[in-house]
């Protein structure tokens, strides 16, 4: 058994459908720009149970460039990517630090199944119409995996907040 660790650090540019008050039960969409191993984006919605317990279903994709490219790979080709994808369910509580309720920390974890792709494989066609160029095989995996998504919430005005996040994505293959 194989294990990996990728790690995401999310800035999330805006929720909508009133996600701040504490008052009620709050649901949200919200997406994300990520940054770290992999850059890419990510599209969660959240429910949160009387402003206590967290539920979140989301979809990421990411991507980084092939590292092991030959040495006289095309600068004028598209390089490859390796790309990493997944569909997440997570659960957890919400913490209130302040007593202004601008501010929430909402830890979170859940199972995962994800998406890899990886490219090898690299090779030259001679009667291709460029002979400089490269094509490449790409090899498809999905596995389980365990998401560990705690948040900090920065609530602004009633449909916008500003949230940064680590997310730890533990992969079992």
């Amino acid at each position: 058994m194989k294990i990996r660790l990728f790690t995401f650090l999310l800035l999330y540019v805006g929720n909508i459908l009133y996600g701040q008050s504490v008052s009620r039960d709050l649901y949200y969409l919200s997406g994300a720009l990520n940054f770290g191993n992999y850059f890419g984006t990510d599209l969660n919605i959240e429910y949160i149970l009387k402003g206590k317990t967290s539920f979140k279903a989301g979809l990421i994709s990411t991507g980084k460039n092939v590292q092991d490219l030959p040495e006289d790979f095309s600068t004028i080709q598209a390089k490859p990517t390796e790309q990493f994808g997944a569909i997440y369910f997570c659960a957890g509580t919400v913490i209130y630090p302040a007593a202004s309720k601008k501010i929430r920390l909402n830890l979170s974890a859940g199972p995962a199944l994800g998406l890899h792709y990886l490219p090898y494989g690299f090779y030259k066609v001679p009667s291709s119409p460029n002979p400089d160029f490269y094509f490449w095989e790409t090899e498809k995996k999905r596995f389980p995996a365990l998401v560990i998504h705690p948040e900090l919430d920065c609530l602004c005005i009633n449909f916008s907040a500003f949230l940064l996040a680590l997310s730890l994505w533990q992969v079992v293959r």
